[in-house]
């Protein structure tokens, strides 16, 4: 149901007497979420561009749902009604054109006692892609938050019915990756004394975060 394979490739190159190039590339073969498509498939994901507005149930001015009007699973998916998408049980888009590249140089251009070396990779992981809790989801869980409400009558009488909470993620969102890279200059000052000089960067990309869509 999940699982991440990745093949790679790498090698070291002697171009000159004072230059070693090592080259390689990692290909990410992603498929599912963490925790699967849960239990006999029950979990759901919310898409925004399938929800229509004209479906949407009528609220009374509690903020409750009115019987009978709009669609209870508007802009929602599971896997047994992907509502025309292409994906899996896991309601995840399968990742295959993840590639990392990774290279890194050695060079002593004075005379062996100063070397540069230099490197760059591009990694991708999973970030937080999980289906664990999208088990809780509607229609296969019915859950609410209410806010300022009685404790005496937090439902507001018997049969009231409220908008569900929901737990999603984006299903064709791209892959989380980082982006690190380094220089370092070292000097043999002594036969027992070094200097070293570097630089470490990092800057990731379509990192995962939260928000709330109704607000």
């Amino acid at each position: 149901r999940n699982w991440d394979n990745e093949l790679y490739i790498q090698d070291d190159i002697k171009v000159s007497p004072t230059l070693t190039v090592n080259a390689g590339l990692r290909w990410f073969l992603i498929r599912g979420g963490n925790g699967g498509a849960a239990d006999k498939n029950n979990i759901s994901a919310f898409v925004p561009w399938l929800y229509d507005p004209a479906k949407a149930p009528a609220l009374t001015a509690a903020g409750a749902i009115v019987a009978g009007t709009g669609d209870s699973l508007n802009g929602i998916i599971t896997p047994a009604d992907l509502k025309g998408l292409s994906l899996p049980n896991s309601l995840k888009k399968p990742v295959n054109d993840a590639f990392g590249p990774r290279i890194g140089i050695a060079w002593t251009p004075f005379g062996g006692k100063t070397v540069i070396r230099s490197g760059y990779g591009l990694n991708y992981f999973w970030g937080t892609n999980s289906n664990d809790g999208r088990q809780t989801n509607p229609p296969f869980v019915q859950s609410v938050s209410i806010q300022n409400t009685s404790l005496s009558d937090p439902l507001g009488g018997a049969g009231t019915l409220f908008p569900p909470s929901i737990n999603s993620l984006d299903v064709y969102s791209r892959q989380p990756a980082v982006h690190s890279w380094n220089v370092t200059v070292q000097r043999q000052l002594a036969s027992d004394w070094t200097l070293e000089l570097g630089y470490v960067g990092t800057r990731g990309t379509h990192l995962p975060r939260t928000i709330q869509l109704n607000q």
